[in-house]
């Protein structure tokens, strides 16, 4: 973007010493810079709000970014708090790790996947199952409203019980979450 401060119009040579100057020069001179610091302000105040920010959170609002390198770099773990109805959504938008602890056998949706967009736009969850209840076991059924859900094997439900540590299990998509696919990463303990 080019810059809209006109600096060039602001005469240097004026005043001319040892001359009676007219006080046009000087209010012309005076606009000219006013101009430019309005011009300045609006530039500066479009970097502040627009650009990405080293101190806070910045939104790219589905922009690309594009030839980036990134080196030690983390992602955004959200747990859910403990679901214990027979129904629990976990929300894309909080994070794309989950952590999820039941005590009960319950049906999960989610929730916030980005828009359908040209190009299309991939989304990927890793979800990690604890159960809360000792010496029981919970069947955990992943759903989609209105979807459907394409998984690698027989997968879902998942079952979780107190002996197992976490059930990993991954879903991505790239067309909103109207279609989720499904993979158990395994079983760790």
């Amino acid at each position: 973007m080019a810059s809209n401060i006109n600096f060039s119009s602001i005469d240097e040579t004026f005043p001319i010493a040892g001359k009676d100057n007219d006080s046009q020069g000087f209010r012309d001179n005076f606009q000219f810079i006013k101009n430019s610091l309005e011009a300045a302000k609006s530039e500066v105040e479009d970097l502040q709000n627009n650009t990405a920010k080293t101190n806070a959170t910045s939104n790219f609002n589905f922009q690309q970014v594009q030839k980036a390198k990134f080196v030690n770099c983390g992602e955004v773990v959200n747990t859910v708090n403990q679901i214990d109805t027979s129904t629990g959504t976990i929300d894309y938008s909080a994070g794309s790790v989950a952590i999820v602890a039941v005590s009960v056998s319950t049906t999960i949706t989610f929730t916030n996947f980005p828009p359908i967009a040209t190009p299309a736009t991939a989304a990927r969850i890793r979800v990690h199952l604890t159960s809360t209840v000792s010496g029981e076991s919970h069947d955990i059924t992943f759903a989609v409203n209105a979807g459907t859900i394409k998984k690698n094997g027989s997968i879902n439900p998942v079952t979780v019980n107190s002996s197992t540590a976490h059930k990993v299990v991954d879903f991505w998509t790239y067309d909103g979450g109207a279609t989720l696919f499904m993979d158990l990463v395994g079983t760790f303990s």
